[in-house]
């Protein structure tokens, strides 16, 4: 009986604790999108998120946060405020949704940063040891940060994994999916 629970429980959280929805920059077809935003109602004062449909562009004001990336050097999101736009990639090493869309985005960021914008991957929940052994195998070119207590990834209200948050230099949350809209990223950038 313990077996069958452990057994399910494996594949409830395969099955449901990685989404995807097919990227703007994709051909190949890709599984249903599962993903649901969840309300964000305990932060603080100034960095509340409302609750929104996935892909909305409503602007707000990123929640800010310091994480430390896989070399210990810290990054605090609100340092970029009024100096550079900020592309955020919440992801795991075991979906494979992300493993393709870090394969993607590996191939984008020399035209992301040429674009001005930073690239910030987000772990969730991994140890580092596990994370440099994935960025070492998969050669991510871009910065890679740790929230190893998911306290970030659900300051921002997320349910999955791939997640993308595309931030302004105003250090407003123009765009928010479990996709990067590749074709429209730089037209969500300049509009307020």
């Amino acid at each position: 009986m313990k077996r069958l629970f452990i057994a399910f429980l494996l594949l409830f959280i395969f099955c449901f604790g990685c989404k995807h929805n097919e990227p703007a920059f994709s051909k190949e077809p890709q599984a249903e999108q599962y993903f649901a935003q969840a309300p964000i109602e305990s932060l603080p004062a100034g960095d509340k998120i409302v609750e929104e449909k996935p892909g909305s562009t409503s602007t707000k004001l990123a929640p800010d946060f310091t994480l430390y990336d896989i070399y210990q050097d810290a990054y605090t999101i609100s340092n970029y405020r009024d100096k550079q736009a900020v592309l955020l990639l919440f992801w795991t090493t075991w979906c494979p949704f992300c493993r393709k869309e870090l394969k993607v985005l590996n191939g984008m960021y020399s035209g992301l940063a040429a674009d001005g914008v930073e690239v910030l991957s987000i772990n969730v929940g991994e140890t580092p040891s596990t994370v440099q052994n994935f960025v070492q195998d998969y050669n991510l070119v871009y910065r890679v940060l740790l929230d190893r207590d998911n306290r970030v990834a659900g300051l921002y209200g997320l349910i999955g994994v791939p997640t993308y948050i595309l931030i302004n230099k105003q250090g407003e949350v123009v765009f928010k999916d479990n996709y990067l809209p590749a074709a429209e990223y730089k037209d969500l950038l300049e509009s307020k």
